[in-house]
């Protein structure tokens, strides 16, 4: 074998201890935070998110320096956790399945077919023809009501965090009409 193939082979070899490395250190993030989860510890900390998946870290940093470029899109998840004891927001399928039980066969039917092709817009848009605008949003803000929430876990919440990182917005530039 000559030198050429010793140091590629040997390459090779490193890359792979290091990719085998990385997959080892990602199960046992993984394994940490089901653990977590399954001992029902709801509240992650800052260094679980972010030891949680190699890459956390870096796409945090990307996000905190171009802040004022990203407008946050904020999913149901993160709402889990803010609400009393014994009480729980819907997801969004659950919460257009439920609304879609109240519906006759046809128009059930229908709107399980756009939630079980995952459409939930779709989903959300015919329910909206059916029943009228202003009834799906009355029972959207019925089933999301800020009286379900226990308002100290929502100071500690990713959803107070979320909010005071964004809050720290610069004023928008206003140019001056010669005034």
């Amino acid at each position: 074998m000559d030198n050429n193939n010793k140091s590629t082979n040997y390459m090779e070899q490193k890359s792979c201890k290091n990719t085998d490395t990385t997959k080892q250190n990602e199960r046992e993030n993984t394994i940490m935070l089901d653990k977590k989860v399954i001992n029902n510890v709801k509240t992650l900390s800052f260094d679980d998110i972010m030891n949680f998946w190699p890459s956390n870290r870096t796409v945090f940093r990307e996000i905190k320096d171009n802040l004022f470029d990203i407008v946050p899109m904020i999913g149901a998840g993160l709402s889990q956790n803010i609400t009393k004891d014994g009480v729980s927001f819907p997801t969004w399928e659950r919460l257009l399945r439920q609304y879609a039980e109240q519906m006759g066969a046809k128009e059930r039917a229908i709107i399980e077919w756009e939630l079980d092709a995952g459409n939930y817009e779709n989903a959300a848009e015919r329910l909206a023809d059916i029943v009228g605008e202003r009834a799906l949003l009355t029972y959207i803000r019925q089933e999301f009501s800020t009286d379900k929430i226990d308002i100290e876990k929502l100071k500690t919440s990713t959803i107070a965090e979320v909010v005071k990182l964004f809050s720290k917005r610069p004023e928008p530039l206003r140019k001056s009409h010669g005034r």
